[in-house]
């Protein structure tokens, strides 16, 4: 089973907000000053909001790595963002990264 991880980037929602509705929904997050990608030893199972920098886009919400299994969290992710205010526009965008290490 092949792990997937997703960015969704947000209007008008900035990062501390994101993780403030995202923890109120039950969702392990965490609001950071910028990505960190290449920050292998963050925690598992923790969503990180953090500011994004494109224009238009106020946050980026970052998961942790997801299985098929976790594809209902996804769903509770999207949806409470949504709840919370966020918005899409023209400078937003979403991201999904395969693992393929194996390959």
């Amino acid at each position: 089973m092949r792990t997937i991880g997703i960015e969704l980037e947000v209007g008008r929602l900035q990062p501390e907000a994101a993780r403030s509705a995202l923890a109120s929904s039950g969702v392990n997050a965490r609001a950071e000053d910028w990505v960190r990608h290449n920050n292998r030893s963050y925690p598992a199972g923790v969503w990180k909001a953090v500011y994004d920098g494109s224009s238009g886009v106020a946050s980026e919400t970052v998961s942790p790595k997801l299985t098929e299994n976790d594809y209902d969290s996804l769903r509770q992710v999207c949806q409470t963002l949504k709840t919370a205010g966020a918005t899409i526009n023209s400078g937003c965008g979403g991201h999904i990264h395969i693992d393929a290490t194996d390959l």
